[in-house]
């Protein structure tokens, strides 16, 4: 067992250099002690020099730089090299170009506490599937407050909640009544324990292509008997870049397909044909 009670931040990253300083900067500012967190950058084969820019941050907080040759996308084998440099018994999944409200970590730290066998699952402003929808409004109010601003004037644009925000309203955001939660678990804000994740094997590296690894490594989370929750309130950002939506879908869609022949549930067969939501009401 992991003794040591903290964050772990893992962070993928591709030719993201820019954002990717946003993120970091987000997490300077946190509540959290600083000897309670560390950040874990796992270069996937970037050529903008990502390493130069992530050099000066190893000063102020405990940052660790990974790189793997360019082998195409393997966001995966990435994510499972910070689960096995991680330090702390809590990981968090985060995305490059993720921005997180000072208590963001604090929050985190504090479910782990309570819930150390639980996944929990974080809403964000900005957060389409395959969209970029609100991109311009998103980025003007960041570029004309502090991130800890920004919090305060989303708050007021549900245009900007996360996609998933609607529905877990309807539903109370009680996510553990949902029979399937795990079709909520994306990796842009989630954490999880370090020591069951390792017991699971991290992340499927059959993947490599955009979409549901995350989501199958939920199945095997949910079926190892941890407990869903979410998240009370906003506590990040997803700043705006391109998505090529429907090269996404379309690897999406193969990915379902694995994921179906590798657990072979009523709901994965859903998955097929049918969107998240429409999923959670027909499982």
């Amino acid at each position: 067992m992991n003794a040591n009670q903290g964050i772990s931040i893992i962070i993928p990253t591709y030719n993201s250099r820019d954002i990717l300083k946003r993120t970091l900067d987000s997490l300077v500012d946190q509540y959290l002690s600083k000897d309670k967190y560390e950040v874990l950058i796992i270069d996937d084969g970037s050529s903008d020099d990502t390493r130069s820019m992530v050099e000066p941050y190893k000063s102020i907080i405990n940052v660790s730089y990974f790189y793997q040759q360019d082998s195409g996308f393997r966001v995966a084998k990435a994510r499972n090299i910070g689960i096995d440099s991680a330090i702390f018994n809590r990981i968090l999944f985060f995305d490059a170009g993720m921005l997180a409200s000072p208590m963001l970590l604090q929050k985190h730290y504090v479910s782990s506490l309570s819930n150390s066998s639980g996944v929990t699952i974080g809403m964000s402003y900005g957060i389409n599937e395959f969209t970029t929808e609100n991109s311009e409004d998103l980025v003007g109010i960041l570029e004309k407050n502090s991130v800890a601003d920004a919090f305060s004037v989303m708050k007021q644009n549900t245009q900007l909640f996360d996609c998933r925000y609607e529905y877990l309203k309807s539903i109370n955001f009680e996510i553990n009544t949902v029979t399937v939660p795990w079709i909520l678990c994306w990796t842009s804000h989630l954490s999880c324990s370090t020591e069951i994740i390792r017991e699971l094997g991290g992340f499927d590296e059959y993947f490599s292509s955009w979409g549901g690894e995350d989501v199958e490594l939920g199945i095997r989370l949910y079926q190892f008997g941890c407990k869903f929750q979410l998240m009370d309130s906003f506590e990040s950002i997803h700043y705006p870049h391109y998505k090529d939506g429907e090269k996404r879908k379309e690897t999406a869609k193969h990915n379902i397909d694995y994921i179906d022949k590798k657990h072979n549930l009523h709901a994965t067969k859903l998955m097929k044909n049918h969107g998240w939501q429409e999923v959670i009401r027909l499982a």
